[in-house]
């Protein structure tokens, strides 16, 4: 019995001592593995922040340029409001005139 437990611990420990060599063969894969890991989490970092980055600065585009129509048509409307104002104007003094005149014609 005293044989078979001594044995047996021999065997225990052997095991473990594979265990721990195979443990320390793995620890240089598994660093290495964790480096990979986090380089492809920083690029997908990088990748992301870059992509938010174009999308904002399309909106920004997006947005000036929409300013820039909108602005461009209240110009193109004062301008044509001003237009019709002037040819109202004209069209009234136009027709003062002409009443003038023919109170005149009426007058004489």
């Amino acid at each position: 019995a005293e044989e078979e437990r001594k044995k047996a611990e021999e065997e225990a420990r052997k095991k473990a001592e594979a265990e721990r060599i195979a443990a320390e063969k793995a620890e240089p894969e598994r660093k290495r593995a964790e480096e990979e890991r986090k380089r492809a989490e920083e690029a997908e970092r990088k990748k992301a922040e870059k992509a938010r980055k174009k999308a904002e600065e399309a909106e920004r585009k997006k947005a000036e340029a929409e300013r820039i129509a909108a602005e461009k048509a209240e110009a193109e409307e004062r301008k044509r409001e001003e237009e019709e104002r002037k040819k109202a104007e004209a069209e009234r003094k136009k027709a003062d005139k002409e009443r003038k005149k023919a109170e005149e014609e009426a007058r004489k």
